[in-house]
């Protein structure tokens, strides 16, 4: 998806939803959370140096090995990235959230029912 900017560039993303593996514990609970990593962009726009920021539920590897394959045209080199992971209890993963100073996309997978 583009979205343009105020210097004329283009801005594009190719990601994919990150099914991220729960134990089953995890999965049967009565939990509903939003879990958060950052990365920053390599120079070919490729995500690098992947932390959790805020995350209790999910394992940095499996981030990673989704993330990873993500690639972001229009954007500076080292730029700063968040990415959400939003669990909802009885309907699984529901939203992915990428966002940065002035960009924002959403990836709905389930209407969150509770809005």
């Amino acid at each position: 998806m583009g979205q343009a900017t105020t210097d004329g560039s283009d801005r594009t993303t190719l990601s994919s939803f990150c099914h991220i593996p729960l134990p089953d514990h995890l999965k049967q609970a009565n939990i509903t959370f939003t879990d958060v990593y950052a990365f920053k962009l390599s120079k070919i726009g490729i995500p690098v140096d992947i932390k959790k920021f805020r995350a209790k539920y999910t394992k940095i590897e499996d981030v990673e090995n989704c993330v990873q394959k993500w690639q972001f045209n229009g954007f500076a080199e080292g730029s700063i990235f968040h990415v959400e992971f939003s669990w909802k209890h009885g309907l699984g993963w529901i939203k992915m959230r990428i966002s940065s100073k002035n960009f924002s996309q959403i990836t709905v997978l389930r209407k969150d029912s509770a809005r």
